[in-house]
């Protein structure tokens, strides 16, 4: 299964929690239920199945945007060079796997292998490469 996600790469937020009541709620609600909804037409759009119970190899590169203001000389030399700037490639794997959880698998507990590189591109997209984990 592939996904491409054509939007600024979501890094997962911690909870949040209300100062009135005390309550915790999810600053990211409806961004989660856009990439969701996005998700389900490109799953629908393959004719794929998902993956039940089954170990998956979660592959997914996280290309952020080069600022504009940088020098063009500078723009050309990072262009899918590695990318070290915040946030934490952990926080992107975290939101993408959530995305897709009863989309693409029945449960990111699936994910059994996983490779997230973060690069420098032109406009900020993420592409996801799921397969089945074959041991070896």
């Amino acid at each position: 299964m592939f996904f491409e996600f054509n939007h600024t790469p979501i890094p997962k937020q911690r909870p949040r929690f209300s100062k009135k009541n005390g309550a915790i709620y999810d600053p990211q609600s409806k961004e989660l239920k856009e990439c969701k909804s996005e998700a389900k037409q490109q799953m629908a759009s393959q004719r794929a199945e998902m993956a039940l119970e089954s170990p998956i190899s979660f592959q997914m590169t996280v290309s952020k945007a080069i600022p504009n203001s940088w020098p063009k000389k500078r723009k050309e030399t990072l262009l899918n060079k590695p990318c070290t700037s915040r946030p934490d490639l952990d926080n992107y794997l975290k939101w993408y796997a959530d995305v897709l959880n009863e989309i693409a698998y029945d449960d990111d507990k699936c994910i059994s292998e996983s490779y997230v590189k973060k690069i420098w591109g032109n406009t900020g997209k993420v592409e996801i490469v799921i397969t089945p984990h074959h041991e070896q």
